[in-house]
């Protein structure tokens, strides 16, 4: 399916989908078991590559970079990693109707966040953290929320605020889950990392 079928897809069943994946993907604790962690992003990577190589459209080279570009952003060259970033946002403008518009605004700047931190820009990565979290949502951000890879790693670099804005952000869009931001938020306040669970890998 390509174009107005994928979306017309997720725009019925979007959410059902959602959750039959959820119910498919154990739950992870990811502060007792970074190594699983860390194995599953492997996983995300390799199967990312695969497919931005099997691409053979323009729509399809842009799915397949916006799943790529967050997870290839903590160890390819920085100049791969803010080509398809950048490549991503701009095939983004083309698809504002699209299911995956959200997806991509949101993982796009959260891979170019996670680079300026490589490169010890925090004054970057803390606003594209908040730029990833001004996505419109998508089915998926909407049912399993956002990701936390970039949250979790400014974290460990001592940043608290820029966390809470974040935070607070995604609550426009992961409406079903504002428990959980709001005790992600007390655990940042009270200088705790939070257990951010499988939402470093969505």
């Amino acid at each position: 399916m390509r174009g107005s079928a994928v979306q017309n897809f997720f725009a019925t069943r979007g959410l059902a989908v959602a959750l039959i994946v959820s119910a498919c993907v154990p739950a992870i604790d990811d502060n007792s078991r970074p190594a699983q962690t860390e194995q599953r992003l492997s996983e995300q990577l390799v199967k990312a590559e695969g497919e931005l190589a099997a691409a053979t459209t323009e729509y399809d080279r842009w799915l397949a970079l916006t799943d790529l570009a967050l997870v290839e952003a903590r160890d390819r060259p920085p100049s791969t990693v803010r080509q398809h970033a950048e490549e991503a946002l701009r095939l983004a403008s083309e698809y504002r109707g699209d299911w995956n518009y959200g997806n991509a605004v949101h993982k796009a700047n959260l891979a170019l966040g996670r680079l300026a931190l490589r490169e010890d820009d925090l004054v970057a990565a803390r606003r594209l953290l908040l730029e990833a979290g001004r996505t419109p949502g998508s089915p998926q951000l909407n049912s399993f929320g956002p990701n936390m890879l970039l949250a979790k790693e400014l974290f460990a670099r001592g940043e608290r605020d820029v966390l809470l804005e974040y935070f607070a952000l995604c609550g426009r869009f992961w409406k079903s889950h504002e428990d959980e931001l709001t005790r992600w938020s007390e655990d940042v306040r009270q200088n705790i990392e939070p257990d951010f669970g499988a939402n470093v890998l969505y």
